[in-house]
């Protein structure tokens, strides 16, 4: 090794986890090496090959190339395979991560299994190891050992008991526990049974589908109780004194039915509670405060009704409001706005008339081109007549005269 070289490596910044200097310059040392760094080989083809991919696309890529050619690529691909095999061990030992346990305990290696959280989550769900194992691989396709969810299980015994415990008396959060996605189903059952009714248009078929029905009619009447006949029913309700003092303390029920009646009623509630205050019967309604027991209730229905004070007193209401003169500004401009209708109404009827007229040619265009096409009729030929049968046809034995048929002229014999 020459002064330079050792120079260039003691210039080389050594990270503070590497465990191991002397593995780390090896791997630096091999990562330099021009086989792992010229990755592309060019060919005759004109094209470069890249030797770092797997081996049986690479052979997949080279099958069109000279048997010599093939062999020299393959050689080289197996000088990179070693290389860098070697330059991954030295990494893993510079880092202490080589052999089975990547270089920890075998007692503490349950702090790298990966996807712990997911294997708790399985556990606190009651999963067996055995179906923890099968779920890992099937559903999320991680090969996992039964030693390894066993060794989660015992790190974290008290976390995924917790979790049990929450996954017995929690049953609001699964989906079909509840109504409506019940009847979604079923409805998705339905459909499916109605198009394989529809598809085959068979008995088992039909009575799937009156099953799925008279199960979505139970569904959707859970929450109805219906009781036909006479029942004597004895009904007994124990409420605890200490929760109905809660209730009373921290829930006022005045509040609660007039915020309902104003959410239904789309009203204000301030408003609400103002009416009520200054309403006829605000004497009867314990809203402010301002209650009497002893107070009489006259309704107005109770009273007679004197229509001369009424008329009176309605005639002194009335007011005579006269109409405001309507200044230029007003007056100029409605009549801008006037004039603009008009020019619309006035440029739509003469895109109307243009439209029509339009019309009116190509109509005549049309005719004119049919009455052209139209050949005239020959010179001595009639129109057609109805044929006369030869027993109705009567038999002319004397030779009569025959004149043209448009001019009326005696045509002469031909002798």
């Amino acid at each position: 090794m020459s002064e330079e070289d050792f120079d260039e490596r003691k210039i080389i910044n050594i990270p503070e986890d590497v465990t191991n200097p002397k593995e780390y310059l090896k791997w630096v040392a091999y990562k330099q090496n021009k086989v792992l760094t010229q990755t592309h080989i060019p060919v005759s083809t004109g094209e470069d090959i890249n030797i770092a991919m797997l081996p049986h696309r690479l052979k997949k890529c080279i099958e069109h190339l000279s048997p010599k050619e093939q062999e020299y690529l393959l050689e080289i691909k197996s000088k990179w395979n070693s290389l860098n095999a070697k330059a991954n061990t030295a990494k893993a030992m510079a880092y202490n991560r080589k052999g089975r346990y990547a270089g920890m305990d075998k007692k503490n290696r349950i702090a790298s299994i990966p996807f712990e959280d997911d294997v708790t989550e399985l556990l606190g769900k009651m999963f067996t190891v055995p179906e923890v194992v099968r779920i890992m691989g099937e559903d999320n396709g991680i090969a996992m050992d039964e030693g390894d969810v066993r060794r989660v299980l015992k790190k974290n015994i008290v976390n995924i008991e917790r979790q049990r415990e929450e996954f017995r008396n929690k049953v609001v959060d699964v989906r079909l526990y509840n109504k409506r996605p019940r009847l979604d189903e079923l409805a998705w059952m339905y459909s499916q049974m109605r198009t394989r009714y529809t598809s085959l248009n068979t008995m088992d078929a039909f009575n799937a589908m009156l099953r799925v029905l008279e199960q979505i009619r139970k569904e959707s009447e859970g929450d109805i109780l219906n009781i036909n006949g006479v029942l004597d029913i004895n009904i007994e309700v124990e409420i605890q004194n200490h929760i109905q003092k809660e209730i009373l303390k921290t829930i006022n029920l005045k509040e609660i039915i007039l915020g309902r009646v104003a959410a239904r009623m789309n009203w204000d509630l301030k408003k609400l509670v103002a009416g009520l205050h200054n309403s006829y019967y605000a004497k009867f309604v314990n809203v402010s405060g301002d209650f009497d027991p002893e107070a009489e209730m006259s309704y107005p229905s109770q009273e007679n009704y004197d229509f001369n004070v009424i008329q009176k007193n309605a005639k002194d209401d009335i007011e005579d409001i006269e109409a405001e003169d309507v200044t230029d500004v007003e007056k100029e401009k409605g009549e801008s706005i006037r004039n603009i209708f008009l020019a619309k109404i006035q440029a739509q009827k003469v895109e109307l008339e243009k439209r029509a007229a339009a019309f009116a040619a190509e109509e005549q265009l049309k005719r004119r081109e049919t009455t052209a096409d139209e050949t005239p009729i020959a010179r001595g030929q009639g129109r057609q007549h109805d044929e006369l049968l030869k027993s109705q046809t009567k038999v002319i034995t004397t030779q009569k005269t025959k004149k043209d048929y448009f001019t009326g002229a005696v045509l002469k014999k031909n002798k």
